[in-house]
């Protein structure tokens, strides 16, 4: 539910999971990585621009 809610608001959506998802939507970026590891989970994710929502 959450992920379609997403899906509709996002431009491009990044999903990382430790299991294997699949890729429903055209704009869906899926990744599996280790969660446990924060640097496995910051080299999944792009570099902040100023246009992305998390950027300082």
């Amino acid at each position: 539910m959450a992920r379609e809610a997403l899906r509709s608001e996002a431009a491009r959506l990044i999903l990382l999971d430790r299991v294997p998802l699949r890729q429903e939507a055209e704009n869906e970026d899926v990744r599996t990585v280790d969660l446990r590891d924060a640097a496995a989970v910051e080299s999944a994710l792009p570099e902040p621009t100023a246009f992305s929502t998390w950027a300082g």
